[in-house]
């Protein structure tokens, strides 16, 4: 395969140059994205322009990291002798050595995503990010149903036909790269991982990640997931906890079942249209989506009825407090179904 290296950079300093020159040793063809870098920086743009074997790519202005990728991989793919690329970071965290090993397995495994993956484990890693691993890992697992052993690596290998399928999806920043991961198994590209060095230069202050505006932005379908599951378990809990109380005042048999049946009904109504509009934007078949959100409801309902009367019997602490917990455990589960069966983008 002739695989080049594709280097998105924003604001980089000299490491960028001595990087391009190290993979130009090692007959590697490279494309630099100059993500709208600021005048103080230009000269090394101009420094890498002057070499044989690298190309670069000017954005007016800083559109994201996502965005450099895409515009990198469009200007590859004009190129019919390019088969692959591997995306490198410009910060000097990827050593040579490890291009070349994503490269070869690329080379290996064409059909996949390549991930150069860090060992979290290493004493090297700041704390920060390895508390952020274990979050996306968790989260990650859970939506495609795979372990991702890095999901914050910009390390990574694509072949020719995947670049295709994956320049289409959504986000301009750093998010790009998590719906890389997201949609890999839709688009049939398995996820192969080779393990790199881990390299952290000044506990990675370098970064322009930004840990609140980028987690939004990777996140933003699952927060709003959980935004709308919070103001439905507001509704749900206000009216099971008057009910609950009403019920009992008036010795009504199976209480915790019927309140439980009432508010749920009420939220579930709030929480549907919250989903199709906001959370998961389909505006598909609406009865075959009220079919499958319900019979959903009906399930999480029924699980919560009656782990709720099980613990309630055994636990010696308020009722609201048991089904919040066991609320809370199936939160991830209705997430899941609901993006990969009720309102999955065909």
């Amino acid at each position: 395969m002739n695989i080049s290296v594709l280097i998105p950079a924003y604001q980089p300093d000299e490491r960028l140059i001595a990087l391009v020159r190290d993979l130009i040793v090692e007959h590697f063809n490279i494309l630099i994205v100059d993500d709208g870098s600021t005048p103080e920086c230009q000269y090394i743009f101009e420094n890498l322009e002057q070499s044989n074997h690298c190309t670069v790519i000017h954005h007016p202005c800083n559109q994201g990291k996502g965005s450099a990728l895409k515009t990198g991989m469009r200007e590859l793919l004009k190129h019919d002798e390019v088969s692959g690329c591997v995306m490198a970071d410009a910060d000097g965290q990827h050593l040579v050595e490890d291009i070349k090993h994503v490269s070869q397995a690329l080379n290996q495994h064409p059909e996949t995503l390549v991930l150069g993956c860090r060992n979290f484990n290493d004493s090297k890693v700041p704390l920060k990010s390895q508390l952020g691993n274990k979050i996306t890992r968790a989260i990650t697992r859970v939506l495609i149903g795979q372990k991702v052993s890095d999901t914050q690596t910009g390390l990574r290998g694509l072949s020719r036909d995947s670049m295709a399928k994956m320049i289409d999806l959504p986000g301009e920043h750093y998010e790009f790269e998590m719906s890389m991961l997201l949609n890999a198994k839709k688009l049939n590209i398995p996820i192969h991982e080779v393990l790199i060095h881990t390299v952290y230069i000044n506990e990675n202050v370098g970064s322009h990640f930004n840990p609140v505006k980028d987690s939004y932005l990777i996140y933003k379908q699952i927060f709003r997931f959980a935004i709308a599951s919070s103001l439905s378990s507001i509704i749900d809990l206000g009216l099971f906890r008057i009910l609950y109380q009403l019920f009992r005042v008036f010795n009504i048999s199976q209480s915790i079942m019927i309140a439980t049946v009432i508010a749920r009904a009420v939220s579930s109504i709030f929480n549907f249209s919250a989903n199709r509009n906001t959370v998961f934007k389909n505006s598909g078949n609406l009865k075959k989506q009220l079919i499958g959100y319900y019979t959903l409801a009906f399930v999480i309902m029924m699980l919560s009825w009656l782990l709720v009367a099980y613990f309630d019997n055994i636990l010696a602490i308020d009722i609201i407090w048991v089904k919040l917990a066991i609320d809370s455990f199936l939160f991830l589960l209705s997430f899941t179904v609901q993006k990969k069966l009720i309102f999955r983008k065909i």
